[in-house]
């Protein structure tokens, strides 16, 4: 593994002058070798993302049928919600994948345009969820600490 910790960030990328005097930078092809890698693990993890969502499904069902079980309210609503954060992260990561794979194969800007944005939006919901799951954990811990001294 490279020890890279005394590189400056913008290693790699080369600004040229654009015919309008703009500059732009250059994507080398190192970046394209990094995209394209990035892509392929992304694809890895949506997968294991989609197999993780029918195992998951196929075990809530298999349990209320087989099992019996008649508190199927609550189970309902935690798989629910388990999936309305799942799959909409997964969806994303897979057409970042997706598109990043096309985009860096056949020098397809539009295609790099529609990946990087389902990263963009990847993030953000990520982002959401994690302001979401700390403001819960404060209330839990603001609550304890009323309970016990209170």
């Amino acid at each position: 593994m490279e020890n890279n910790y005394e590189q400056p960030l913008d290693l790699g990328f080369e600004a040229k002058e654009s015919p309008q005097g703009e500059l732009r930078f250059r994507i080398t092809s190192e970046i394209r070798r990094y995209w394209k890698e990035t892509a392929r693990w992304g694809m890895f993890f949506s997968i294991i993302g989609l197999l993780y969502i029918g195992i998951a499904l196929l075990t809530f069902f298999l349990s209320i049928s087989l099992l019996g079980i008649h508190e199927s309210t609550l189970s309902t609503f935690f798989i629910l919600v388990a999936l309305a954060i799942i799959v909409p992260l997964w969806w994303l990561m897979f057409r970042f994948s997706r598109y990043t794979q096309k985009a860096v194969l056949h020098d397809d800007p539009a295609a790099a345009h529609v990946g990087f944005t389902n990263l963009r939006r990847l993030f953000q919901l990520l982002g959401i969820l994690l302001i979401i799951l700390l403001v819960f954990y404060g209330i839990v811990i603001l609550i304890s600490l009323i309970a016990v001294l209170g």
